[in-house]
């Protein structure tokens, strides 16, 4: 039986470098305002935060493999997530 694997369901919770990079900039924009960019400092706190939060939740960075990316990308069509 497979353990703290990617798609397990259960034991450890996974991350990578692109999403948090993705939740850092998504949040330095939710913080600033609609159709203004973000400043520095605000990206760089933002990155701190999630960060933290990656830290709080013992999340494990993964390498994202083009098995991985093509499995988001069949999930993505069949769900409607990321569009």
């Amino acid at each position: 039986m497979r353990r703290n694997c990617v798609g397990d369901g259960e034991g450890q919770l996974y991350t990578s470098p692109m999403a948090r990079f993705e939740a850092s900039l998504s949040l330095a924009r939710s913080r600033t305002g609609a159709g203004v960019k973000p400043s520095g400092e605000r990206v760089e706190t933002s990155a701190v935060l999630v960060d933290d939060f990656v830290r709080e939740l013992a999340l494990r960075d993964i390498h994202i493999t083009s098995s991985v990316r093509d499995e988001a990308i069949r999930a993505a069509a069949e769900y409607g997530e990321g569009t």
